[in-house]
């Protein structure tokens, strides 16, 4: 619907001003967007998840070895 589409636009925006410029505000915002379109069955549990723990790699990236 158009609902759908205006929320996968708003996560299209946040997830790209996070990869632009990865601050704590814009990587929370971008989690609060996902968890919202989680919440209203637009994203399986499991894929927003998966788009959070990446998008907070991007502020404290793991070390690998």
């Amino acid at each position: 619907t158009s609902l759908n589409r205006v929320i996968r636009d708003r996560i299209k925006k946040a997830r790209k001003e996070a990869i632009a410029k990865p601050t704590a505000e814009n990587i929370s915002k971008l989690q609060s967007i996902v968890d919202r379109a989680a919440k209203k069955n637009l994203f399986n549990k499991a894929h927003a998840s998966r788009v959070k723990s990446r998008a907070a790699r991007r502020i404290n990236p793991q070390k690998t070895t």
